[in-house]
């Protein structure tokens, strides 16, 4: 299971998916760059685009609930594509069981406690302390 996010202009499509978080923090080992975008992405939540393969991506990801900081209980890949206007983030989400996952909220802003879901951190100041989820 996959889904793109696109940012452009701060206008964000954002679809939570998994109980795991990015943290890519310079201190830390765990840094993902963007790869050029050359081509078009279609957002359809499939990553079959030939720029899709070619970009770097991170799988050591953290839990946030609900164990914080332990290991992803499946494997769930990330990858970043850029150009001069947009930025595109990948997310495949490998769960064993997508049947199960659970999604109820619909609305902006929605408490995820009791969903699983993915969430990005973007820490745009590069101090570990602030940035957007």
């Amino acid at each position: 299971m996959g889904f793109v996010m696109k940012v452009v202009s701060g206008k964000w499509l954002v679809l939570f998916m998994m109980g795991l978080a990015l943290n890519a923090r310079a201190k830390d080992e765990r840094v993902l760059r963007a790869g050029q975008l050359n081509g078009r992405i279609r957002l359809d939540g499939r990553l079959t685009e030939p720029d899709w393969f070619h970009a770097d991506s991170i799988i050591h990801l953290t839990m946030i609930e609900p164990h914080p900081g332990g290991h992803p209980t499946a494997r769930t890949v990330v990858r970043v594509l850029a150009n001069r206007k947009s930025l595109y983030i990948g997310v495949m989400c490998y769960d064993p069981e997508p049947e199960k996952i659970v999604a109820y909220s619909r609305g902006r802003d929605a408490r995820l406690s009791r969903e699983d879901y993915i969430a990005l951190a973007l820490d745009t100041f590069n101090d570990g302390r602030t940035g957007y989820i």
